[in-house]
């Protein structure tokens, strides 16, 4: 089959070529936001099964925070 009707033969079976490209872009983001939406609970839960852990980690957080903000606030 020639170049020309293979493009032919994939259009008339999948649509134009545009469609296709949303169709693959569609599904790359929609994995994308699935992968972090799973890795976001797997880290909630365990956060939650550390208590000590967590707190460790907010506190360090916030203290890190504060004094970027207290340094680059003038």
């Amino acid at each position: 089959m020639s170049r020309k009707d293979a493009l032919r033969a994939v259009r008339l079976e999948r649509g134009s070529l545009d469609v296709s490209r949303e169709i693959i872009h569609a599904a790359r983001w929609e994995s994308f936001a699935e992968t972090c939406w799973q890795d976001v609970r797997f880290g909630v839960r365990m956060l939650r099964k550390n208590p000590g852990f967590t707190a460790v980690v907010v506190l360090t957080l916030a203290l890190g925070i504060g004094a970027n903000t207290a340094i680059f606030s003038c």
